[in-house]
């Protein structure tokens, strides 16, 4: 099966609305999410990805630290308060790639493989 219809079982077997988005330690990252950002093969090998968007309404940033050591031009980096370390993305400036807008200012994104769908029993 390929990953762009992995990536349509996985929308369709969790929609936007209210689905909790975990890390792989059980740390709850988001309630919901508006959309997963897919890129171009090339682009994406560059940047990565796909990334989950989310809402400043549906992050949980009081399981987030600001990673202050560091500053990115086009994000502020934040990670996770647990041994996952999952790193989320608020966004400073708009970034498009070929005239499509892919990065929205104010919105966090998490790489898709960072979240997990159910809290996972501790290990």
């Amino acid at each position: 099966m390929d990953r762009a219809t992995l990536l349509a079982e996985e929308i369709a077997n969790h929609p936007p609305t209210r689905t909790p988005l975990y890390s792989s330690a059980g740390l709850l990252l988001a309630t919901g999410y508006v959309q997963i950002i897919t890129l171009e093969p090339a682009v994406a090998q560059k940047h990565g990805g796909p990334y989950i968007e989310i809402t400043p309404e549906q992050i949980c940033k009081e399981n987030l630290h600001l990673i202050t050591n560091v500053r990115h031009t086009f994000f502020y980096e934040y990670r996770s308060n647990d041994p996952a370390n999952v790193m989320v993305y608020l966004q400073r400036r708009p970034i498009s790639y070929k005239g499509v807008l892919h990065y929205r200012r104010g919105f966090y994104y998490i790489p898709l493989s960072d979240v997990r769908w159910k809290k996972e029993a501790a290990a």
